[in-house]
């Protein structure tokens, strides 16, 4: 009886020390897996607080074209920079 246990537990304590290949890429893939859906997360989370923040801007510039603020044409640019080139001309520089 003491032979057939000694065979027995050699054979289950083999089988826990060694684990297989196919074991070794399973745990692998598992690992692999884990670590890819951290990422996700992480991802996720930081497309929700850019989703949140591009919210805030449109808060924003709503708020700031309802109450009458406007962005200069690009005609009205060239028309603001050739008044304070001539405004800068025109002042006298200490000599």
């Amino acid at each position: 009886m003491n032979f057939w246990l000694y065979k027995v537990y050699g054979t289950i304590a083999k089988s826990i020390k060694i684990m297989t290949e196919q074991q070794k890429h399973l745990q692998q893939g598992l690992e692999q897996q884990q670590q890819v859906i951290a990422e996700v997360n992480n991802l996720n989370n930081q497309l929700n607080v850019k989703r949140e923040l591009a919210t805030k801007l449109q808060g924003v510039i709503e708020y700031l074209e309802q109450t009458g603020v406007k962005l200069l044409t690009p005609e009205e640019i060239e028309v603001e920079t050739e008044k304070k080139q001539e405004v800068t001309k025109e002042s006298p520089k200490a000599e």
